[in-house]
């Protein structure tokens, strides 16, 4: 099991992995890497898809292929059941490449509209993640551009938009967690906060603190995937993981002296259990962080003016 720095307090966790093919050539930047989630009857055909662009290898989770495929393969075994967030951590860790695909099972790969080349601008970008555009199952185009708000009433929230005139737009995040990913910029990031445990927020506080830190995330409409069975219904309901997500991000204020974390924000935390724990190490988190912060959060959504047409709520 891969250890790396970390700058999120994660527990420890315990699974198997088991290679099905002689040690990696190196010969590719980009590996694959496909999450359990429900069932999906193209499953083969999605091994076969993703291995027509020869990545380095595809990582499963949960699952084997039901035949042999020429690809070099790792298994990866979890008894427990993770978040989406530490799913990704997990692969991201063990990817060998420096950039990794990360889809779900459920998923299906529109391979015949891609072209190998794709990857390869894809590393010249250099940007955290790119993200596909994504369809229902039947091939209805879904709003996969997503921008962050302070609406009216409320304290935060991300809109989902489409028809950008702009050929890879800026997107806050990765809508399912699916994209490709700049290993490197991921763990210098820190990956996604498992300590938020509501898949939702988790997903919001990485695009957030992506954007905070000077990262970005665009959409890549010639990565295409449609999901096999019903779309993934997020929970956007206030709960701890929001105050979290808030302190973390919201809450932070910008100085000369780097990022802070006022002490009037501990009403986030009213009415929680070891608020004042809780308050004192996210208060720590942002110290040792404060000089990778490079804007607040206010301004990161003002930056986003400009990407508000076709607003969806999501």
């Amino acid at each position: 099991m891969t250890s790396t720095t970390s700058i999120h307090s994660r527990r420890p966790l315990i699974y198997t992995i088991v290679s099905t093919s002689a040690p990696l050539e190196q010969s590719s930047p980009f590996s694959i890497a496909i999450l359990p989630r429900g069932t999906n009857p193209f499953f083969t055909e999605l091994i076969e898809a993703v291995s027509r662009f020869n990545p380095e290898e595809i990582l499963i989770v949960n699952a084997r292929p039901h035949h042999h495929i020429d690809t070099p393969l790792r298994q990866i075994w979890i008894r427990e059941s993770l978040q989406a967030g530490e799913l990704v951590n997990i692969v991201m860790e063990e990817a060998k490449t420096p950039f990794v695909f990360i889809l779900w099972n459920d998923m299906i790969f529109n391979a015949e509209d891609v072209s190998h080349h794709l990857f390869l601008r894809l590393e010249e970008r250099q940007d955290l993640c790119a993200t596909p555009q994504l369809y229902n199952a039947h091939g209805v185009e879904i709003p996969s551009l997503s921008m962050p708000v302070f609406p009216p009433n409320d304290i935060f929230r991300v809109l989902r938009t489409s028809g950008q005139n702009v050929e890879e737009p800026k997107t806050f995040m990765p809508l399912d967690f699916c994209g490709v990913y700049n290993r490197a910029r991921f763990l210098n990031l820190g990956g996604y906060d498992t300590s938020i445990t509501t898949e939702y927020w988790q997903k919001v506080e990485f695009g957030l603190r992506a954007a905070m830190w000077g990262e970005k995330i665009v959409l890549n409409p010639s990565l295409s995937v449609s999901y096999a069975d019903a779309l993934p219904v997020d929970d956007e309901s206030i709960n701890a993981s929001t105050s979290r997500f808030a302190l973390k991000t919201l809450s932070v204020r910008m100085s000369k002296k780097g990022a802070y974390l006022p002490r009037t924000q501990l009403f986030w935390l009213w009415g929680e259990e070891n608020w004042l724990t809780t308050f004192k190490e996210i208060r720590q988190w942002v110290t040792q962080n404060r000089f990778r912060f490079k804007s607040d959060a206010e301004l990161v959504v003002d930056g986003w003016q400009s990407y508000q047409s076709n607003p969806i709520k999501h």
